[in-house]
């Protein structure tokens, strides 16, 4: 029995001395963060939303009155109702709105905009928002 036990103390025996003699391990490098395989993000959401408000198209009319609404093509209602006051900030420098107001007409909704003129004029704006209303 004690020629197995030799045979089982010495490679435990081996391993120890091993082990205490190892240098210890260099400290680990510092990872790296990664980096954007792509450059089309946007920095912020606040610059995405801008880009978005940017891009959007109207169609329709005027915006005189219901039938010759602004129809805003966005795709979601914060976009949409920024680019309706994009529109009127283009159409309309200078203006002030004064109230707002959602209207539903059949299967389309409406927003209808109050603004006030530098010269103190008085309109309202239609703006049909169908396209995203209702879309978040």
């Amino acid at each position: 029995m004690s020629s197995y036990r030799v045979l089982f103390l010495a490679p435990l025996a081996l391993l120890l001395a091993a082990c205490q003699s190892a240098p210890p391990a260099p400290p680990a490098a510092p990872v790296a963060p990664a980096t954007p395989t792509t450059t089309t993000t946007t920095a912020n959401p606040r610059q995405a939303a801008a880009a978005a408000i940017a891009a959007i198209k109207f169609g329709g009319g005027d915006g005189s009155s219901m039938e010759l609404a602004v129809v805003v093509m966005a795709s979601s209602e914060y976009v949409g109702v920024q680019a309706e006051y994009r529109w009127l900030r283009e159409h309309h420098p200078g203006c002030k709105r004064t109230n707002q107001a959602l209207i539903h007409q059949g299967d389309k909704a409406y927003d209808a905009l109050d603004i006030e003129l530098p010269n103190g004029d008085k309109l309202k704006v239609w703006f049909d928002i169908s396209p995203f209303f209702g879309k978040y």
